[in-house]
């Protein structure tokens, strides 16, 4: 089996890499060496369960499916990748299904179009993973972030994503030093956000460093980070510990007001309906 051997001499697989590099060659959003990169880690370290935010064309998505396709005929273990995009990648040209075709990886990957965009669809991946009040079951391995650019919707994203992320997973997000004063030159919105409404520090503050440094970096449960410089990527490590369960949470159910008042207020509502009734009838 060449490719157990190659993993297990440390050489890195790479012939379907480079089948996808030719099907894929002159598309964009993703630097060849961070594809490269990605696709030997998830090889190096059996990675089974993927999710990817925001795929465009699906060249990424093309690059983790060939990794995880390694991994599946050298361990013969299920593997996936869900990948969310917003309902316009449908109109790229190629589009994902096309260059997953092309690829001939579209065994291993889930595609999903969500119109509001990708919080909505993680609060559904983590109602499906909760059985039980105050506990969510993590799906994740890896998640590659490449879509939202702004503070507000990074540090949510990051809260939704760490949920689902296994213990001993890893987050990747790209565009760590992407400034909107930049992207200015090219447009007047991105992903929603419109330039006109943010500040000037906002405006050239990079928000994925700011995210990845204030709220990632000082969170307990992440250990060991890489920054990728030349590839513009962020790499954070989630400790392979389980997060200690308190399984005695209690909720309570209070009102503010008296009976009193909901007493005043039901006859007042009789009184109403009463009026409106004679009314009717008159």
């Amino acid at each position: 089996m060449p490719g157990l051997l190659a993993v297990s001499l440390g050489i890195e697989a790479t012939v379907k890499y480079h089948l996808v590099e030719e099907a894929v060659t002159n598309l964009r959003y993703i630097q060849r060496p961070n594809a490269k990169m990605l696709y030997d880690f998830i090889v190096k370290h059996e990675i089974r369960q993927v999710l990817e935010l925001g795929f465009a064309h699906g060249v990424s998505s093309c690059f983790i499916a060939a990794a995880l396709d390694e991994v599946a005929s050298t361990h013969g273990e299920t593997t996936n990748l869900t990948t969310i995009d917003l309902p316009e990648s449908q109109q790229r040209h190629p589009p994902i299904e096309l260059l997953l075709l092309r690829t001939g990886l579209q065994q291993y990957v889930d595609v999903h179009r969500i119109q509001s965009g990708y919080h909505w669809f993680l609060r559904d991946e983590i109602r499906a993973q909760s059985t039980e009040l105050n506990r969510c079951r993590p799906k994740y391995d890896l998640v590659i972030h490449d879509c939202t650019k702004n503070w507000m919707q990074l540090s949510g994203g990051f809260f939704l994503i760490d949920k689902l992320l296994k213990p001993g997973g890893w987050i990747v997000w790209d565009d760590f030093n992407w400034t909107f004063s930049a992207a200015d030159e090219k447009r007047s919105e991105t992903f929603g956000t419109r330039h006109s409404d943010l500040s000037r520090a906002e405006l050239e503050t990079p928000h994925v460093r700011e995210m990845f440094n204030l709220l990632v970096m000082q969170h307990p449960n992440y250990r060991d980070f890489k920054i990728v410089e030349d590839g513009n990527w962020a790499w954070a490590h989630k400790r392979s510990t389980e997060p200690i369960v308190d399984d005695n949470k209690r909720v309570e159910i209070v009102r503010s007001r008296s009976f009193s008042w909901y007493g005043g207020r039901m006859l007042r509502d009789m009184r109403r309906a009463f009026l409106s009734l004679r009314k009717s009838s008159a």
